[in-house]
């Protein structure tokens, strides 16, 4: 908007240079006050609200702007300076409307015929560089006015400008926003598919059945299960079904894509759908998934006093669980991958749902402060815990042997028992006062550690999914598929990994 038509961001007119002029606060470079100008509603309409007013000075990508960036970008956080703050005043925000536009399309109301409206309300938009965000929230603005009355008009003459308005704030009526367009992705995660889903669960849990034998062979799917280790979730349930099943051969799958970069991959259509479709089947009778939950960690929240370099800033809220309006390209991935990974985990629990198996779906727990994003938060988290065989497990993993006291929910399936498992396996009186914020001193994010689960909970868990497992009859007429059992036994490991993978990358890692 700025190289083409000479557009400003407004709140470059509130920089005088690279202070903010509210909270104090010195960011150095233009660029980086601009961001946090547009971010923080205080600052900015603190600004607004005394009529700040700047000329317009070079800002991102300037020479004078690129030069700062090199001589003390990432060199120190920013800097509040002291001082006297002038008295709070009437705050104002910039005016969500095109304040030109908004001024021709109500003289078009009054003054303009119906049958020439609408060509007329196109060419005062075409003739103005105007972003679609804009021209829209003008659009709407001026029919809300519309709606409160017109002088002189009665409701059937603005019947037709009303709806012509509102058809215009449609994309469908400007085929360059269609052409641009991309096509969508083909995916089984969309909400449409998991309520057709849902739908076909029994609610009512007034009717008992008698669950179905299940065969000689039980797969249980450990979804991004991460490296193998000593003391993990497969050591347990092994060792508990050898000790237990009289005859059950157990496969294990360890489903991550530093197990199998194609068949551990959540994010590749193929294999979602294959797995999926294994356990609608009924051929992965058990399983547990961990999504993970670097862009939910309420450490992105903490306030470090000692910030070394650039740290992750947040990127949910909680009017905005499936990430904030505006994020940078990375963090806009980051969120993606997060709400994929999420939307495959539920689908999953849903999947083993209507094959009467059993699972967990595991995540850090709800926060006590209301305003932070949680999972447990969106709504169909909480409509899939009123569904017959879901439950909520509130726990500590501190009490199990985690250096902190890392509160965690589990999403449990038809896994009554699994409170008793936990509490059976404590083995710390008291929670730990450690805290797990920013980096170590080997410069590793402090939280990287706390992504395995202790091996008291993994003894816990493994354990516990053995004693469901095996308590359905066994039926030698009852045959997983022999292609996906094949698939399965691939997916088994027996080597241990040495090394944590990175909180994210382009293909996601494992957490457990």
């Amino acid at each position: 908007m700025y190289r083409t038509h000479g557009e400003t961001h407004p709140v470059r007119t509130l920089m005088g240079n690279t202070q903010c002029g509210a909270c104090l606060r010195e960011y150095f470079t233009m660029g980086k006050l601009k961001a946090h100008l547009i971010r923080s509603d205080v600052c900015r309409t603190t600004l607004l609200g005394r009529g700040h007013c700047e000329p317009v000075l070079p800002g991102l990508g300037s020479t004078e702007d690129t030069l700062r960036k090199s001589a003390w970008d990432n060199k120190l956080p920013p800097l509040a300076a002291e001082g006297p703050q002038l008295p709070e005043g009437r705050l104002r925000d910039f005016e969500v409307e095109h304040g030109a536009l908004y001024e021709d399309i109500i003289l078009g109301v009054l003054e303009k015929d119906i049958t020439i409206f609408e060509h007329y309300v196109r060419e005062c938009i075409s003739r103005r560089p105007i972003s679609w965000t804009l021209c829209r929230r003008t659009l709407q603005e001026a029919h809300r006015q519309c709606l409160h009355g017109i002088p002189d008009m009665t409701p059937e003459q603005l019947s037709p400008f009303l709806q012509t308005i509102e058809r215009l704030a449609s994309s469908i009526e400007w085929p360059f926003l269609l052409a641009r367009r991309p096509s969508p992705v083909a995916t089984t995660l969309g909400f449409d598919v998991i309520a057709q889903t849902i739908e076909e669960l029994e609610i009512t849990s007034s009717q008992r059945r008698v669950p179905r034998p299940l065969g000689k062979e039980r797969v249980f799917l450990h979804a991004f299960s991460g490296r193998r280790r000593p003391g993990d979730l497969q050591h347990y349930l092994e060792a508990a079904f050898s000790r237990l099943s009289d005859g059950v051969l157990l496969h294990v799958v360890s489903m991550d894509v530093v197990i199998d970069e194609h068949w551990g991959d959540a994010c590749n259509p193929e294999t979602r759908d294959f797995w999926l479709r294994g356990a609608r089947a009924g051929y992965v009778q058990g399983g547990l998934c961990g999504p993970p939950c670097e862009t939910w960690s309420q450490a992105r929240f903490a306030q470090l006093e000692e910030a070394i370099g650039r740290q992750p800033r947040p990127v949910r809220s909680r009017e905005d669980l499936w990430g904030l309006q505006s994020l940078a390209l990375r963090e806009l991935q980051q969120v993606a991958v997060g709400n994929e990974l999420l939307l495959f985990s539920l689908e999953l629990m849903i999947c083993l749902a209507c094959s009467e198996g059993c699972g967990v779906l595991e995540h850090p727990g709800e926060p006590k402060d209301p305003n932070k994003p949680s999972i447990w938060r969106l709504p169909i988290m909480q409509f899939l815990c009123l569904l017959p065989g879901f439950e909520y497990v509130d726990f500590a993993q501190g009490l199990l042997g985690a250096k902190t006291p890392k509160p965690t929910r589990f999403l449990t399936l038809n896994m009554d028992t699994l409170p008793q498992f936990i509490h059976s396996h404590r083995i710390c009186a008291d929670l730990p006062k450690t805290a797990a914020i920013g980096k170590d001193a080997m410069g590793q994010w402090a939280t990287t550690g706390l992504k395995e689960y202790p091996p008291a909970l993994n003894r816990a868990l493994g354990e516990s999914f053995a004693h469901h497992l095996l308590q359905r009859d066994m039926d030698d007429s009852v045959s997983v598929d022999n292609d996906f059992l094949d698939r399965c036994r691939l997916m088994h490991v027996d080597v241990f990994g040495s090394r944590i993978g990175p909180d994210y990358h382009q293909k996601h890692v494992g957490k457990r």
